[in-house]
Parts: C-alpha cells; sequence; structure tokens
C-alpha cells in the first residue's frame, strides 16, 4: 500500500519561477489523501528555508521539514565520517554550501593542501578553483560531492551542473568520487525511509530525471514515476530504469495512482 509520495523540485514541480501547470493542486490532492510527503532536491544552492519560501510563493503547501536538499545530505555524511572536524575542506561551490559546511564545525580553506574536497553545483566556477581542487586531490584529499546532475534543469535550456565539474576533476586526476550525497545515492535513500517512517516498498518517488529520480527509487526498492516535464523529456529509457510509470505532467499523477492497481 503507498503511503508516502516523494516529489522531486526543479523539472517536476516547478521550472524556474514558475509551478508546473496543476503542480500545486497535486501536491494538494496528496496530503489530503493521507500521504506522506517529502521534497527533495540536488541543487545545493538554496537552503530548505529558501526552498520552503519558493514553494509556499508557489502556491505549493510544503513544511520546511518535509524539504530535503543535497547540502544537508552533505553535512549529515560529514557528521557520520568526520565527527572530529580536524580536517580542513575545500568546497568547489557556492555561498550556500560553503556556509552549511562551516556552521556545522568545518573548517574551509583555499589552499591546494586541502584533506577533503567537495563539489557541488556552482555557477561562479572558476578555473582557479578547479587548480585548487585538483592539487588537493592528486595529494590524497577525501573526494566527495552533494550531486552528479550534468545539468540543472532552467526554462532557456538548462545550466552545466555539479556533474560537469565532477567530470573535469575526475578525467585530470584519474580519480572517481568517493561519495555523492544527492539522488540516487543510498544516503539519501536511508534518510528519506527513517524520516517517512515507512517501508521502501511503501514509497513512490516522482521525477523527471532517470539517472537521479528514477534510479534512487530503483536502487532503494521503491515505486517510481516519471514525469517528461524536466530533462528526460519524451527521450529512451534504459531498460534497467524503466520507472513504474510515465506521465507526461505531474498533473497526470492522481489518475495514474488511483488507476495503478499495485498502490
Amino acid at each position: 500500500m503507498l503511503k508516502a509520495i516523494i516529489f522531486d523540485l526543479d523539472g517536476t514541480l516547478y521550472l524556474g519561477d514558475h509551478a508546473l501547470p496543476g503542480a500545486p493542486s497535486v501536491v494538494s490532492w496528496a496530503r489530503t489523501h493521507g500521504y506522506r510527503l517529502r521534497f527533495m532536491t540536488n541543487n545545493p544552492r538554496k537552503t530548505e528555508a529558501a526552498y520552503e519560501k519558493k514553494l509556499q510563493r508557489l502556491d505549493f503547501d510544503a513544511r520546511r521539514s518535509e524539504i530535503i536538499t543535497s547540502t544537508q545530505l552533505m553535512v549529515s555524511y560529514l557528521d557520520q565520517v568526520h565527527p572530529s572536524r580536524s580536517e580542513t575542506i575545500f568546497v568547489v561551490g557556492e555561498k550556500v554550501l560553503r556556509d552549511a559546511i562551516q556552521h556545522a564545525g568545518y573548517m574551509l580553506t583555499t589552499q591546494g593542501d586541502a584533506q577533503i574536497v567537495i563539489v557541488g553545483f556552482d555557477t561562479t566556477l572558476t578555473y582557479h578553483k578547479l587548480t585548487i581542487a585538483y592539487r588537493a586531490l592528486v595529494q590524497g584529499a577525501a573526494f566527495y560531492a552533494t550531486n552528479p546532475d550534468m545539468v540543472c534543469p532552467t526554462p532557456d535550456g538548462g545550466l552545466p551542473d555539479a556533474g560537469t565539474t565532477l567530470a573535469a576533476l575526475e578525467a585530470a586526476t584519474k580519480r572517481s568520487v568517493q561519495v555523492v550525497a544527492g539522488k540516487p545515492s543510498s544516503l539519501l535513500a536511508q534518510y528519506l525511509i527513517r524520516s517517512l517512517g515507512v517501508s521502501s516498498e511503501e514509497c513512490l518517488v516522482v521525477g523527471d530525471r532517470i539517472d537521479t529520480d528514477v534510479r534512487l527509487g530503483k536502487d532503494a526498492g521503491m515505486k517510481t514515476c516519471l514525469v517528461e516535464t524536466g530533462v528526460t523529456g519524451t527521450g529512451p529509457i534504459p531498460a534497467q530504469y524503466q520507472p513504474d510509470g510515465r506521465i507526461r505532467s505531474v498533473a497526470d499523477l492522481p489518475q495514474w495512482i488511483e488507476q495503478w492497481p499495485a498502490t
């Protein structure tokens, strides 16, 4: 029995500063039908409070406690594996990510001798930042990332995301990122299940990406539904990540859930 719905944000509920048609009504429908809700994003450029404000401005019934960002997950992971906070960290990312890590008690550096490198979505990326990260990584720094997305969907065609920076650093250093905090990581799946208080089989992930949203659900044993309003669109889907459902937009979700016997 379906008990929880996990919504992606960019490309699923809204695009840029505009709610997608019917999306606010679908969230209200889900809440009135008793589903436990979570709103997840791999974008580390805003705080949970900022996402709550944006969602409410766009007429979504969303609460801060239901919003999960890749920044939040990255800090949670650091707390687990680096509890002493003795390592220096270089962040390829923007102010929100840097502030969150520093606020959690970690020491940031702008030098190439950092012991941890964290890569995030960074619209302020420079060659200087890449060089610092590269030098730290070739000296053995731990290699983490907030998210693997290659492109962030926008109304004008998208922006290169953290995945493009990761690809450059992996190629240059001949190293692979060790941990990615956001979708489709098991870190996020475990966090969702704990916070929702349900089993993976009782969760439905709704999103626009095969490689993050659908893969998150599939790897965790959750139900999945792909919307065609974002990155994947009407394009082909790899056989191993076929979603349980595919709909034109999130506005079609209530009808799909009501007609799907497996729920």
